[in-house]
């Protein structure tokens, strides 16, 4: 296999009122369903949710804490479903499970895919995805003359991505 595995699990985060109207601010996203409870109240939901979006940003942001993306070059892409709501006073947590890494076209950067899922305090899933993320290669050690193989070959240079997907490897 290619890489390095990486399973994490992050602290919890309990959501506030606050983080609905900062988000709702931020964003402009100001739905009912997020900020009017008489609304809310009409709803199948019965109360004030956390918007989606919210609930993916704070799992980053826990995921991020834990250290599992500190070589990352960048995210490539990401799907996700929300099962159920997150409310005020819901404590959710973030795990990641590393799902497969292949080699770029140009050998030198990683394209992971990780199965990523935002857990409440009951344990039950309210986030389920994929996060497709870039990472510079395992490499070997470079040696004194600056290559990084036993084939003389120059080590990573280029900060560019590509992220073709490539059949023939």
């Amino acid at each position: 296999m290619v890489g390095r595995s990486t399973r994490v699990r992050s602290v919890g985060r309990t959501i506030t009122e606050a983080d609905i109207v900062a988000f709702a601010g931020f964003t402009g996203d100001f739905m009912p369903l997020h900020v009017d409870e008489e609304y809310a109240r009409t709803t199948p939901f019965g109360s004030r949710i956390l918007h989606g979006n919210a609930v993916l940003s704070i799992a980053s942001g826990l995921l991020v804490r834990t250290g599992a993306f500190e070589d990352h070059l960048g995210m490539l892409g990401m799907e996700f479903r929300l099962p159920l709501a997150v409310r005020p006073g819901d404590t959710i947590r973030a795990e990641l499970a590393e799902r497969s890494v292949r080699l770029d076209s140009t050998g030198r950067r990683e394209v992971v895919v990780y199965d990523m899922t935002v857990l409440n305090q009951r344990n039950e899933a309210v986030l389920v995805g994929t996060w497709t993320q870039l990472r510079p290669a395992v490499d070997e050690p470079s040696t004194s003359d600056g290559t990084s193989g036993s084939d003389g070959t120059p080590g990573p240079t280029s900060p560019s991505a590509d992220t073709s997907e490539d059949s023939s490897r």
